[in-house]
């Protein structure tokens, strides 16, 4: 449905015509218009000044996540137990997206992220190629970490026949 833009006088100009979006605006601008003229002077420098704020918060929301990307992913590599220590997570019970059983954790700078030629970063990380940290499997903090040359199936296995 179309409306004829008319003029506060009955007015109305032939041949144009606003859709939805622009008479409601219209409107809501004229109700504020309205109330701004009834405000004082104090209630107007309040609503500037936490308007002012709320599109501070989100430049510099936006400055720091999309232009500097200021955070970092927490990624997860595949691991071989029997060559170093992994994290260890059952998957019969559940088992994420990437199907990882034994693997490593990497921080990767967001910055950095885009440059890994996969969601593991594990080559780039290796390499040296971009900065990234690996977080190491703390038992003593209870993470479930594998055992140097030792699987689960083999710590089961040991733990049964004690």
């Amino acid at each position: 449905m179309r409306f004829f833009l008319c003029a506060s006088n009955g007015h109305c100009r032939n041949g144009l015509y606003l859709s939805y979006n622009v008479v409601y605006y219209s409107v809501v601008l004229s109700c504020i218009k309205t109330i701004a003229k009834q405000m004082e002077t104090s209630s107007k420098i309040f609503l500037w000044v936490i308007f002012l704020s709320v599109v501070a918060v989100i430049a510099a929301t936006a400055y720091r996540f999309l232009w500097v990307k200021d955070y970092v992913f927490i990624v997860e590599a595949a691991c071989d137990p029997a060559v170093e220590v992994c994290f260890y997570r059952d998957c019969d019970d559940y088992c994420p997206p990437n199907g990882l059983e034994y693997y490593r954790v990497f921080e990767v700078s967001a910055a950095d992220f885009s440059t890994c030629s996969d969601n593991s970063c594990s080559r780039e990380c290796m390499s040296g190629s971009i900065a990234c940290s690996e977080v190491l499997c703390d038992a003593e903090a209870e993470d479930e970490c594998s055992v140097i040359g030792e699987t689960t199936t083999d710590a089961a296995l040991d733990a049964d026949n004690l």
